[in-house]
């Protein structure tokens, strides 16, 4: 199994990357992701590493007017406490 990992450390570089991959998927706590590629002989997509994002607004919870904004990057544990 052979496939691409792009690592954005800031939302420009995800946005490049977004705009420069066909198809791809994000990857972060990598569960879904992994029973996926177990599932699957070939893999057509680049893979997106959220991980390595440095800007704070992806690692939390924000309630406003129209209701509540999860960062990309929040944990489980974030969300229950």
């Amino acid at each position: 199994m052979d496939f691409n990992i792009i690592s954005p450390k800031n939302k420009s570089e995800l946005l490049r990357a977004m705009k420069q991959e066909k198809n791809f998927r994000f990857g972060a706590g990598y569960t879904d992701l992994l029973m996926e590629l177990k599932k699957e002989n070939e893999v057509n997509y680049s893979i997106i590493n959220l991980a390595q994002l440095n800007e704070k607004s992806f690692r939390v919870i924000q309630n406003n007017s129209g209701g509540i904004k999860i960062g990309a990057l929040v944990t489980a544990a974030q969300i229950v406490n």
